[in-house]
Parts: C-alpha cells; structure tokens; sequence
C-alpha cells in the first residue's frame, strides 16, 4: 500500500517504522521546521511541503495524520472531499465544534465512502483485549460497581532531542495538556463498558510550570457505572493500572508491566499475561486492522463518526 503521513515527529517516525514492510511505499508532508524534521532522510521517504500536492501526485491508499492536534480537523477537512481513507492520530478535536459546525461534520462522515478512523492504539494492548474477552463472560450475570484507573508518566523524560517546555504537549495553542494528550483512556472505557455520557473534572497544582494543566482527576459517568481516572505527565514515574470491580471479583491490570489478575469469590486468583509484547505491536494491529477495512474485509475500527461525541466533550473540557 502507498500510505502518506503527516509529521515528521516520533509519533510519525513510529509510524513509519511499524509500517515498513514488503508491499508498502511510506512517503510525507513535512515543512523540514521541526527539530526532527530537520533531519529528514531524504534517501529513505519522499517527502512533500503540501498535503493537497502529495495527495494528488503521490495518490496514497490511505494518509495518516501525525501532526499536533490543532491541525487534525483543518488537515482532514482539506483532503476529505478526495475520497482517501483518513487515519489520525488521537485526538481527532484540540477545539469544540460550534454552532453547526457538529451537525455539518456528522453529516458529513455519514455520507462518507471510505474507511475515517482515531487511531486509540490501546485498543490493540493485548491485556485489554484478553479482559474484553473475560468481561464478556463475566458482566451478564456479575455487572461491574467500580472502575479506576491511574495513569501517571513524567513528560520532561519523553523527547530528549526536544525541551519539554516547547513541545506541543505543553502548548495550550497546539492542543496540547494531560486531559487531551493522554486521553486513551477514555477510549478503552467506551471499548470495555459503554459510551461515556459526562465527565467531570478536577484540575491538580500545575507541577511542571506550564501553561496546560499536567494532572487531573476525572469522574466519568456511562450507561451502568461511574469510573474515576487519575491522569497526569508531571510525576517522575511510570504506572498505568487499571481495576474493575463486581460485587463478587475484581480485575486488575498493569498495563506497563503487561500483568493482569482476575480474583473471585468462587475462584482461585487467576495470573495473566500479554505475552511477548512491545509497544509497536500496538499501531502495528490498528494499521492491519485499519487496511483490512480499506479492503471492505472488517468493519472501520473506532471510527471518526463513532467517536465523535467523545471527541466533542474531550475539547470542551481540554479548553477550559
């Protein structure tokens, strides 16, 4: 497949390395601003300064959006009417729709012909995907009561070409804070309960000296239950836990250390694994699933038109 994606950063550098494959062309649009950009390996991809112009000359199967937030809607508003399947990088809105701006995009995406999706990769952690299977077998007779999650990592550590204070994560302008930039959560909620109807938040003292907000505690409110997630990228440590409890067990996950437990009253604790596991694995399961839907093999997974009142109620909070 001839694949385009926009930005030359690590998320599209990640990109391009998990879809370097037999059978696949890679090439970019990238202004060559960027400190990655920069270094751009011209011997390796081609690269574009328009996205209209590597659309029309490059023809691409399919694009996938790596840019910083702020630009994801005008990006696939550019390139929609072309008819190409459309992959982007989470989240789809940095900014609330207005007006009708939300009936026009809906509107839009219903009528659209190819595959529009949000690529929310832990949709694709094998440990997810196993407690999927488990909840499945559990929640008809033993609904879930309680779900929380702690989700901490420390953003000065991410990039260590780029001064944190300038990357886009910390730029309020670009769409950048903890609630947007680390928002998988509330995807993998939707995917292991039901869609999220409120969110209610509460900001934390700003550690990192930003102008976003780096720590929040959110109570998240679906059809059956009220989830509460704690998420931020200013403690200088890595967890990402996840627990559900029933009346009679409960399932915790570690999703760094790629450990669950399963423990009932009328069973013996259950340990499990993800097996053999790297973070690449990841995008490399949302691209094969998003090509088999280009393909008219699979349903389109996470799809913009089904994500989009999330994405609605993550922007309105993120500008606050």
């Amino acid at each position: 497949m001839k694949i385009l994606i926009i930005g030359y950063g690590s998320v599209g550098r990640r990109h391009a390395d998990v879809l370097t494959a037999p059978g696949n062309q890679i090439a970019f649009v990238s202004s060559g601003c960027g400190t990655l950009s920069k270094c751009f390996p011209t011997d390796k991809y081609k690269r574009y300064e328009s996205l209209i112009d590597a659309c029309i000359n490059y023809k691409p199967d399919y694009i996938v959006d790596c840019t910083p937030s702020i630009f994801h809607l005008s990006n696939f508003m550019k390139c929609v009417h072309l008819g190409i399947p459309w992959l982007t990088e989470k989240p789809f809105l940095a900014k609330p729709l207005r007006g009708t701006e939300y009936e026009d995009l809906n509107v839009l995406l219903s009528n659209s012909k190819v595959p529009l999706s949000v690529g929310f990769q832990y949709r694709y952690h094998p440990l997810i995907n196993k407690s999927k299977e488990l909840l499945s077998s559990i929640l008809t007779s033993s609904p879930a009561v309680r779900t929380s999650i702690r989700w901490t990592e420390y953003l000065p550590a991410w990039h260590k070409w780029e001064d944190y204070k300038l990357s886009y994560a910390s730029s309020r302008k670009l769409g950048g804070g903890v609630l947007l930039t680390m928002c998988h959560p509330f995807d993998y909620i939707e995917y292991l309960h039901s869609a999220v109807v409120d969110i209610k938040v509460k900001k934390l003292p700003r550690k990192l000296g930003l102008e976003v907000d780096d720590g929040m505690i959110c109570n998240i409110k679906t059809s059956d239950q009220e989830i509460q997630l704690y998420v931020d990228f200013a403690s200088n440590y890595n967890c990402h836990d996840l627990n559900i409890d029933g009346r009679d067990w409960r399932l915790n996950l570690d999703l760094v250390k790629n450990v669950g437990r399963f423990c009932s009253v009328r069973e013996k604790p259950y340990i499990f694994t993800g097996g053999a596991f790297e973070r690449n694995d990841m995008f490399r399961c949302m691209h094969r699933d998003f090509q088999k839907s280009i393909k008219g093999m699979i349903p389109v997974p996470n799809s913009i038109e089904q994500h989009l009142q999330l994405a609605q109620k993550l922007a309105i909070l993120g500008q606050r």
